[in-house]
């Protein structure tokens, strides 16, 4: 016979197998040491339901299964990353800014060749002339103007196109930021039923069910209302709080592995952002 006035600890023994075979009586009946705590006759919330049933896995499977395609379903029914790349930079108009820069960049690289080019050029077409070198200098001079002039407002031009740009670009995240929210507040929805396919997932692999949770759940009641076990029911106690810490760690993994997928999608979007933007 256990006492109860020390706290129950499934870790200490290991002699107990985490196999839980059914007792042979009902573990529902209401016996000298499993009493419903009623002086009233009505029905005690320590004790099972008699109609408690096994854990349905297959109809668990049907149901995930069902989820996972409506999910997919709803996945593909939405505007990817890259379609909403592309509608708001449309929007912006990046892709023209994009060229107008490359534009004004390439203008300012050939003015600055060609005034670079200019002395030798004057030099050139002055080689078997009475042209001096204070005169060829003069001419370069002069030449030079004009082309000066152009590539200093092709310079100005060309800044303000790339400040435009980088505004556009900025503005291009912040409402993919808006948009990736969007998504993940429509997913809530969905993330509370992979919620409770986790649960599911977790008493598939453990075999721990609703059943035992009640039972365990009576026993311990009863312990803790000054109740004595029996060899029995210790036993039994034992052996069910050992395959509820198997189910809440498969649990726990299970959980882990789903937020490890989430963070490394996460990590994986900028790099999705610059191939894009590449």
């Amino acid at each position: 016979m256990a006492s109860s006035d020390a706290p129950f600890n499934p870790a200490s023994s290991s002699s107990f197998s985490t196999d839980i075979p059914a007792l042979p009586s009902n573990p529902s009946a209401v016996t000298q040491n499993n009493p419903d705590f009623s002086n009233t006759g009505k029905p005690s919330p320590f004790n099972i339901p008699s109609f408690a049933q096994p854990y349905d896995f297959a109809a668990d499977r049907n149901a995930s299964n069902n989820l996972i395609g409506n999910y997919a379903g709803f996945i593909n029914s939405q505007e990817t990353m890259p379609q909403a790349y592309d509608r708001i930079s449309n929007q912006l108009q990046l892709p023209e800014q994009r060229q107008n820069v490359q534009a004004y960049n390439e203008q300012a690289g050939n003015l600055t060749a060609a005034l670079e080019a200019m002395p030798t050029e004057v030099a050139n077409t002055t080689q078997n002339s009475l042209v001096t070198e204070g005169q060829r200098a003069g001419l370069v001079q002069n030449k030079s103007i004009p082309l000066q002039l152009e590539s200093n407002q092709v310079g100005r031009l060309g800044q303000q196109a790339s400040a435009n740009l980088a505004m556009s670009e900025g503005e291009l995240g912040n409402r993919m930021n808006m948009v990736q929210q969007q998504e993940q507040k429509q997913l809530l929805p969905w993330t509370q039923q992979f919620s409770e396919m986790d649960q599911q997932q977790a008493r598939q692999m453990t075999g721990w069910t609703t059943a035992n949770e009640l039972e365990l759940t009576r026993l311990t009641t009863n312990a803790q209302n000054g109740e004595k076990w029996t060899t029995e029911e210790a036993d039994r106690a034992n052996k069910l709080a050992l395959a509820e810490w198997s189910y809440r760690t498969a649990l726990d993994s299970i959980k882990e592995q789903g937020n490890q997928q989430r963070i490394t999608n996460q990590q994986n979007l900028p790099a999705m952002f610059s191939a894009f933007h590449a």
